[in-house]
């Protein structure tokens, strides 16, 4: 999960800490971690995302989750928020997601 998380950051053009991944990754799971934790926004922001992915895999694709893993992913990151709503509005309509 983390080298995928990384590596979607990567497309972003976001050069993530690991230890700030992992250490948001096992926070979010529930699972003990010796790391301190994380002040990473965006580290936050796509282990949130990654997990969320995993736990919706099985429901319809919809707009609505598209939106929240957007926002997610680029949570702490000022200069794309402002064309989320338009990018995922865009998508939607383009593969026709509801």
């Amino acid at each position: 999960m983390v080298s995928e998380a990384i590596s979607t950051s990567k497309i972003e053009g976001e050069l993530l800490d690991r230890k700030n991944l992992v250490s948001s990754i096992r926070r979010n799971l529930v699972i003990p971690t010796n790391l301190p934790t994380s002040n990473d926004l965006r580290a936050e922001g796509i282990a949130k995302m990654m997990i969320e992915v995993r736990s919706q895999y099985f429901q319809p694709l919809s707009c609505k989750m598209l939106f929240e893993w957007h926002k997610l992913l680029m949570l702490g990151n000022d200069k794309i928020k402002k064309q989320n709503g338009v990018l995922v509005k865009n998508l939607c309509i383009f593969y026709q997601v509801q």
